[in-house]
């Protein structure tokens, strides 16, 4: 059961997760309509869509898992501490969660729930709670808590045999960066995917088109995402290297985001803050690692700068895939001669417009 200091901020979690409900997982600002020139798109662009839908529908996820994954498992009896611990030293995001007691998969521990419980965390201090800290909160209890509050995603999975265009739409539906694959046969969790392994086994299957069909796709490709109305081109959130690392976790827990772009004195993209990298020093002193700067926090750890996914706004579709592609990364910045954001296109769009 959970402790009560565990329902005393419950209010207050349940306020912040429903302000942010509708801003989808993953994207950068609350869901936008894209503003469009409203111009009329040949047919072949509907034809190149339509090319895109097939190898959605017609590919198995089973034929982009790889064989003989290591997947690390994790006891839903772990504490949260040696969870987070064990995806740190494993350089992984995210494991899948087994109840033994039921004999089963319960769900996905990932650097989303690292952000929420910090989050959970930081408000029962401040709420004056005697919160022991997350060493004595089990996976298990903090599943049975995210479950009361929010949407259920936990136990979401898809079967090795299913489409990629059931996966996708699963991702899309439950909002999820990650979703395990179930193997009928032996019910144990073979691979995990993301957005990132579909969209490059997807564009490389295209790739291998070949004649009217092949003209078609590259129709498609010619034009720009903001011609087609995919992405967002208004209130992008944006941080600096002042913020602070506590406001920056606070926008990944109410925004639901993984990155957050860093902009200079005078609007320019130079850096992005990612996520996980809130895990490098979780086992630091949490009221040191939340009042730091957000500059201070990624140059203790972070050895390189990260190559930033920029593009112009009038970039083909080709060359934002081209990028997704290369850098592996979920979302591409628009930006100007300035290097300003102007709009910002994330995988996620993408699917949505093909699904």
């Amino acid at each position: 059961m959970i402790g009560d200091d565990f329902r005393d901020i419950e209010a207050e979690y349940i306020r912040r997760r429903d302000a942010s409900d509708d801003e989808g997982q993953g994207d950068l600002i609350p869901s936008e309509v894209a503003e469009t020139p409203g111009i009329e798109h040949p047919m072949n662009t509907f034809r190149g869509r339509e090319e895109v839908i097939k190898v959605l529908r017609e590919c198995t996820t089973e034929q982009l898992t790889y064989l003989n994954t290591l997947v690390i498992v994790l006891d839903s009896r772990l504490t949260l501490d040696l969870a987070f611990k064990t995806l740190l030293e494993n350089r992984i995001r995210c494991a899948p969660v087994f109840d033994y007691k039921c004999s089963k998969y319960v769900g996905v521990l990932s650097i989303s729930d690292l952000v929420d419980s910090l989050t959970y965390l930081r408000n029962a201090l401040a709420a004056g709670s005697n919160v022991k800290g997350l060493h004595c909160l089990t996976i298990m209890s903090w599943r049975e808590f995210t479950q009361r509050n929010i949407e259920d995603s936990w136990t979401a999975y898809i079967n090795a045999d299913a489409s990629l265009q059931e996966t996708c739409h699963t991702l899309q539906d439950k909002r999820l960066h990650i979703l395990p694959v179930l193997d009928r046969n032996s019910n144990q969790v073979v691979d995990i995917l993301t957005h990132s392994r579909i969209f490059r086994f997807v564009y490389t299957r295209l790739q291998a088109l070949q004649g009217r069909h092949r003209e078609w796709l590259e129709q498609l490709l010619d034009m720009t995402a903001f011609e087609l109305g995919i992405g967002t081109y208004s209130n992008i959130l944006t941080f600096n290297y002042s913020s602070s690392v506590a406001s920056a976790v606070n926008a990944f827990f109410e925004k639901k985001i993984s990155y957050l772009p860093i902009v200079d004195e005078n609007g320019g993209l130079v850096d992005l803050y990612n996520r996980s990298e809130i895990l490098q020093y979780y086992f630091e002193s949490l009221d040191l690692a939340m009042n730091i700067t957000v500059h201070d926090a990624i140059h203790a750890h972070r050895k390189t700068r990260p190559h930033l996914p920029v593009c112009k706004k009038t970039s083909s579709l080709k060359e934002v895939f081209d990028i997704f592609r290369e850098t592996r990364l979920h979302r591409v910045f628009f930006v100007d001669e300035m290097k300003r954001i102007v709009g910002v296109i994330s995988l996620r769009d993408v699917f949505h417009a093909f699904l």
